[in-house]
């Protein structure tokens, strides 16, 4: 009876096994687009999405209240890694870094090029291309590689 029924339904499975596990996440009134990547900052939740319209939406995960929704001046993508907790750094395209408080770029690498996000290995079924991305958010580093070189990027604050 519970295998059978945690197969046939998620719902049966968060209700009766995980009943006070799972949030209800406002990402703020006018966040009406997908979650294209997400990333903990602190205790902050930083949504993006480059749909419709550039964004990012911030939730304070200890309050469990909406925080900000800020307009950003151009896609962050999909691919994004937390470096402290006031920033972001986005690597769709040329890799930069966001400020969270105000939503501006604080610093850009337009000497490298983070290559295309919302790659899906189930949809596309081939291998990833370069450039590949290693992301160390611990050590506020990332590195891009390709065939013939890999460039490391640490940050310091």
């Amino acid at each position: 009876m519970w295998l059978a029924s945690t197969m046939w339904s998620a719902r049966w499975l968060s209700r009766h096994i995980f009943p006070r596990w799972g949030e209800n996440i406002d990402l703020g009134t006018g966040w009406e687009w997908q979650a294209e990547g997400a990333t903990f900052a602190g205790h902050r939740l930083v949504c993006v999405t480059s749909e419709e319209k550039a964004a990012l939406t911030i939730y304070d995960l200890d309050s469990r209240r909406h925080e900000a929704l800020i307009e950003l001046p151009e896609p962050p993508g999909s691919r994004l890694m937390a470096v402290g907790d006031d920033h972001i750094v986005v690597f769709d395209g040329k890799p930069r870094l966001l400020q969270l408080s105000t939503g501006t770029v604080a610093d850009r690498w337009e000497d490298l090029d983070g290559g295309k996000g919302l790659w899906q290995p189930s949809v596309n079924m081939q291998p990833p291309a370069p450039p590949w991305l290693a992301r160390d958010p611990g050590n506020c580093r990332f590195a891009l590689g390709w065939p013939d070189s890999v460039v490391v990027v640490s940050l310091t604050f």
